[in-house]
This record gives structure tokens, C-alpha cells and sequence, in this order.
């Protein structure tokens, strides 16, 4: 019995570990704002929530954010569209 009471435990507090760490979009917004240069273009899937997000004293406006419609069938004007320079 000790047993499972223990290891409960351990659990719980291995999951409450999550909530004491940035959440990943902002901890990923953060990344893209200190490493990717002004007027990048980045491509985001076009159900996503997208990235980079909002936050402090950045804001996206500085990169080219394009969703991207990679589930569509692959044709001309999808190539020319998101073509990447």
C-alpha cells in the first residue's frame, strides 16, 4: 500500500513539474524573437495557432508570417507562393 501511495505521489509532483516551466509557444516566441533576423518570412501551418506570439515587448510585426496550405495538392502556384529566398 505504501507502495502505491508513494509512487502517486511522485507522479503528482512530476506532473505539476509542467506548470513551473515557460509554456512552449512563449519559451519558442522568445527563440524566434532573439534569433531570427528582421523581415524573415516564416511559414506556419495554416490550422496552427501561430508562432511567434505576442509577447512583452516584441511583437511579430517585424517578420513575414505566410500560413501555408501544405495539405493542398502540390501544383505551380503553390511552389511560386511559398517559395522561400
Amino acid at each position: 500500500m505504501e507502495f502505491i501511495i508513494f509512487t502517486t505521489i511522485i507522479w503528482a509532483l512530476a506532473f505539476f513539474s509542467i506548470y513551473t516551466r515557460t509554456q512552449t509557444r512563449i519559451a519558442a516566441s522568445q527563440w524566434v524573437y532573439l534569433n531570427i533576423p528582421n523581415g524573415s518570412k516564416i511559414l506556419t501551418e495554416q490550422w496552427d495557432d501561430g508562432l511567434p506570439i505576442p509577447i512583452e515587448q516584441f511583437s511579430p510585426s517585424h517578420i513575414k508570417i505566410t500560413p501555408s496550405a501544405m495539405y493542398d495538392t502540390d501544383d505551380l502556384y503553390k511552389l511560386i507562393t511559398y517559395h522561400i529566398t
